[in-house]
């Protein structure tokens, strides 16, 4: 037993060179230790979060009886109102409604079958000479009249050309009476 005279107190003491070396591998355990908690801390407050983020969507499910899900839709046409319909494919119902385009339409008459291209079954009617331009062609060469080429080939001013006349589309020529 000690004895009444002696007292122990926490005092200052001089490291020797190994205490120094262990204390400094503690303090680095110490500090890696630290580190791993705060990043599992992290994590936690991550996962409760994210527990409270469902938790919120799961009482705005419960309140409203509704959720967000995927449903099969299908456009329908509607050529009475000249617009397609979204419509549900579990209930029938129409979502949405969009106005029928000018293609729409035109795919509608061929019953879904591609269209031709444009261009390719139309006349340029500027490639197609005048019914007038072609009688005076034949004229010339019965007359004797000069041929551009032979003017290009004497080196000779070639004439100006004259304005090509169009058709109108849909219009037949009139029978001569």
């Amino acid at each position: 037993m000690p004895s009444p005279d002696i007292e122990v107190r926490e005092l200052s003491c001089t490291l020797t060179e190994s205490e120094l070396l262990a204390r400094g591998e503690a303090m680095a355990d110490a500090e890696l230790q630290e580190e791993q908690l705060k990043a599992e801390r992290a994590g936690v407050s991550e996962q409760i979060k994210d527990q409270q983020v469902l938790r919120r969507k799961l009482a705005g499910v419960i309140d409203s009886g509704t959720e967000k899900r995927d449903v099969r839709c299908a456009w329908i046409e509607d050529f009475a109102q000249n617009c397609f319909h979204l419509v549900r494919q579990d209930t029938g119902e129409v979502i949405d409604t969009r106005a029928m385009t000018a293609d729409d339409r035109q795919e509608a008459l061929f019953d879904g079958e591609p269209k031709q291209p444009a261009g390719e079954a139309t006349i340029d009617l500027d490639d197609v000479p005048d019914d007038d331009e072609q009688l005076e062609d034949e004229e010339d060469d019965e007359l004797g009249g000069e041929d551009e080429d032979a003017l290009q080939d004497e080196g000779g001013d070639t004439p100006e050309p004259e304005p090509v006349k169009t058709r109108t589309r849909g219009r037949q020529p009139q029978p001569a009476a």
